[in-house]
């Protein structure tokens, strides 16, 4: 990641945020289901997602936001295209990313992605994000949207 990249992120985050991407560990995912902490763990999991991953295809749909003691939650429902560099395999998927915010810095980024794969939302594709969020409230899971700084 260039140091443009890196000064963007880090004027967006704190020093202790917190990123996970939820979702079982594949062969070609292994970062999924870790928690990356601080500056150097985001950095970990952009590098993760670079070295894993192309996005072909990468658009928000829809956001909502709430706030509950100073914090400040923003979901993103999204959806794209993406492939496995290794072994070429492509895929479509639709995911929600989930932003804890405190006095305008990103101290909690989650991405659900697995749910959506694993069939749960195909069902249920009309749904709106206040929908979405009440699933995902009955979930032990949270949900990402640093993808559009990556250029990958």
């Amino acid at each position: 990641m260039d140091s443009a990249n890196t000064e963007m992120i880090i004027s967006c985050i704190t020093p202790d945020v917190l990123v996970v991407e939820h979702g079982p560990k594949t062969p070609e995912l292994l970062f999924l289901g870790i928690e990356f902490h601080g500056y150097s763990g985001m950095e970990k999991y952009l590098e993760a997602l670079s070295q894993s991953l192309k996005i072909h295809k990468f658009e928000y749909i829809e956001t909502s936001a709430s706030n509950a003691n100073d914090v400040d939650v923003v979901y993103v429902k999204g959806a794209g295209e993406f492939e496995y560099k290794e072994t070429g395999k492509k895929w479509e998927e639709m995911f929600v990313s989930q932003f804890e915010i405190v006095k305008g810095k990103i101290v909690r980024y989650d991405v659900m992605n697995h749910v959506c794969r694993h069939g749960y939302l195909e069902y249920f594709p009309l749904y709106s994000i206040e929908q979405y969020l009440h699933l995902f409230q009955k979930s032990p899971i949270t949900p990402n949207p640093l993808f559009y700084l990556l250029n990958l």
